[in-house]
C-alpha cells in the first residue's frame, strides 16, 4: 500500500465572487487503499488572496475566500490511509 497518485483536473470555474469550483479526475492508481479526501488549492498569479485549500470526499470542490477579480492556478491532490500524494498540474488560469 502507498499514497495515490496526482488527480487531474478537468475544469475551473468562478462560481461566484471569490470562489472557484475545481473539477477533476481521480488518480490512475488509488495506491492499495481508498481516497479518503481531496485538496484542492487555487493559488494567485497577481497579487490576491494567498491560495486557499478546500478539502473533499470528492469532485468537484469549491474553493472560497479568494480575491474577487484576482487570476488563479488550481490544483487538486489525493489522501489515503497512507498519506497524502502529489499534487496535479496546474489548472490554466481562471478569475475568482
Amino acid at each position: 500500500i502507498e499514497v495515490p497518485g496526482a488527480p487531474t483536473v478537468t475544469a475551473v470555474l468562478k462560481t461566484s465572487a471569490g470562489h472557484i469550483r475545481v473539477t477533476f479526475s481521480a488518480p490512475a492508481s488509488n495506491g492499495g487503499s481508498p481516497i479518503t479526501e481531496y485538496t484542492a488549492q487555487c493559488t494567485s498569479s497577481d497579487a490576491g488572496a494567498v491560495g486557499s485549500e478546500w478539502s473533499g470526499p470528492a469532485s468537484p470542490l469549491t474553493v472560497p475566500a479568494l480575491t474577487p477579480g484576482k487570476t488563479y492556478r488550481c490544483r487538486v491532490r489525493a489522501t489515503n490511509a497512507m498519506g497524502t500524494g502529489p499534487w496535479s498540474a496546474n489548472s490554466a488560469l481562471v478569475a475568482a
